[in-house]
């Protein structure tokens, strides 16, 4: 797969096509046949085992990245400053038409 050039922007945005997307990792272990999709689907919203894949798969995991960064930050920091404190939760906002 190639990919366009990357172009420097000022922003922390990036736009893909939803191949682009579905092809930025395999994730061969993350089993979504034993998954019930009807308790996942929004109202009027079908989802199936290919929107999965393409789409909520990659975003899972591009979710993990983050908070596994976003904990190893936090456990270096209270070591730094020879601090211990509760871990702060990694909270996330969903607005707008996907909320």
């Amino acid at each position: 797969m190639i990919f366009k050039p990357y172009e420097v922007t000022y922003s922390p945005f990036r736009s893909f096509t939803r191949k682009e997307w579905s092809m930025l990792e395999d994730h061969p272990e993350f089993p979504i046949a034993g998954i019930d999709l009807t308790q996942l689907q929004a109202l009027n919203e079908p989802l199936n085992v290919e929107e999965m894949e393409e789409i909520y798969i990659p975003l899972i995991r591009l979710l993990q990245i983050h908070i596994t960064h976003y904990r190893n930050l936090h456990h270096e920091r209270e070591e730094f400053f020879r601090n211990s404190s509760q871990t702060i939760p990694y909270i996330i906002g969903i607005a707008g038409s996907v909320a």
